[in-house]
């Protein structure tokens, strides 16, 4: 009997805890919530619609001033783009770049060296630079890939592409202007 009831008070602190856990993550996501962005939709006709909605999210977060994503970016667009989404881990700012198939380029910039690049699979890395502070703390980028299987290496044009490509301010990069305006101009109401 008595192993029945330590059972049973067992499962009922569990179950207080878990309660605990589950309101605490409502309230931050609440939190969460009430912060967020309106974020427009992209007409869904329009051509490339998923990388204009894409654009749209990341601008709509930046102008909030909630995010500093994509504050640098490839010169020129990457090839085959599809997506771009954004993240982090507390240690670093993470802008993913999507070409399809499984196949993305994570730029991961911090505040100092993670050594991505070290831990990053055989062909995964692209590139490693420092992007100095103009007032700003200075910013360490590592561009590795993920979605590289023994299966699917990655495409040569994009390890190519990213090996080369400067990474200039988002300002400077024509490209993803074009992409803002082009997303800017296909919202619906």
């Amino acid at each position: 009997m008595n192993m029945k009831l330590a059972g049973i008070a067992a499962a009922a602190v569990a179950a207080v805890a878990l309660a605990g856990v589950a309101v605490t993550q409502m309230d931050h996501d609440d939190r969460r919530a009430s912060s967020m962005p309106d974020i427009p939709f992209i007409d869904q006709n329009v051509p490339d619609h998923q990388l204009l909605q894409d654009v749209i999210e990341v601008v709509t977060w930046r102008e909030s001033g909630e995010a500093n994503h994509f504050a640098y970016v490839p010169k020129d667009q990457p090839p085959s783009l599809t997506g771009l989404h954004i993240g982090g881990n507390g240690d670093a700012i993470t802008d993913t770049y999507e070409f399809g198939a499984g196949l993305q380029a994570i730029a991961a910039f911090a505040q100092k060296p993670m050594g991505y690049c070290d831990t990053a699979p055989t062909g995964g890395c692209a590139k490693e630079l420092t992007i100095p502070g103009d007032g700003a703390p200075t910013q360490y980028l590592s561009v590795y890939f993920v979605g590289v299987t023994a299966e699917s290496q990655v495409d040569l044009s994009q390890h190519k592409f990213w090996k080369s490509t400067e990474i200039v301010p988002v300002s400077q990069a024509r490209w993803f202007t074009d992409l803002v305006a082009r997303a800017k101009a296909s919202t619906v109401d």
